[in-house]
C-alpha cells in the first residue's frame, strides 16, 4: 500500500501499488477540526513506526498552520489504517497539540517509541512517547533555544 500526505489540500490517501492507473482507495483530512476560523492548515510529513503484529497501522502526519497562529501549537494526527475485505480506511484516533509553530521536521527513534518534532516558526525541539498502544503522544522533553531545524536523526549508544 502506498500512502501519499497532500500538503495543499490536507488529505492522506492510500493507493495500492502497480499500475499507474490504479484509483486512490481511502482518503481522509489530517487537518485539525477545532483549529480557530482564521486557520490555514498545510499537511507537512507523514511517518509510519514500526507496527507490533496484529496490531493495526498507525499514521503520523503533521500540521502546519500558516494562518492565525492557535496557542496550542501545531497538531500531529495519528490516524489508524485498516482493511477490511478489500476495503481499506482511515481514522483520525487523535490530533495531538504540539505547542510548535509551522512544524518542519519529525522523526522517530529507532525502536519507535519517541517522536522528535521542530518548529520553524517557534516553539523549539520537542519529544514525545508514544503511549496506549500508540493512539497517543506525551510530552517528555523539549529546547526552545534551536533555531531553524530542518531534519532529526537518532543516534543509539
Amino acid at each position: 500500500m502506498l500512502f501519499t500526505l497532500h500538503e495543499t489540500d490536507n488529505t492522506l490517501t492510500a493507493q495500492e501499488l502497480g499500475t499507474s492507473s490504479t484509483p486512490i482507495q481511502a482518503s481522509i483530512s489530517v487537518a485539525p477540526t477545532n483549529a480557530p476560523a482564521s486557520s490555514t492548515f498545510r499537511a507537512a510529513e507523514v511517518l509510519i513506526p514500526p507496527t507490533p503484529s496484529g496490531a493495526p497501522t498507525l499514521i503520523y502526519a503533521s500540521n502546519r498552520n500558516i494562518g492565525t497562529e492557535d496557542p496550542a501549537g501545531d497538531t500531529i494526527a495519528i490516524v489508524q489504517f485498516t482493511t477490511q475485505g478489500n476495503q481499506p480506511s482511515f481514522k483520525i484516533v487523535k490530533q495531538v497539540p504540539t505547542g510548535l509553530q509551522q512544524i518542519r521536521s519529525m522523526a522517530f527513534s529507532d525502536d519507535g517509541q519517541f517522536l522528535v518534532a521542530g518548529g520553524a516558526k517557534s516553539g523549539g525541539v520537542k519529544v514525545f512517547q508514544r503511549i496506549n498502544g500508540g493512539t497517543d503522544l506525551k510530552f517528555v522533553a523539549a529546547d526552545d533555544t534551536i533555531d531553524t531545524r530542518t531534519s532529526f536523526v537518532w543516534v543509539s549508544t
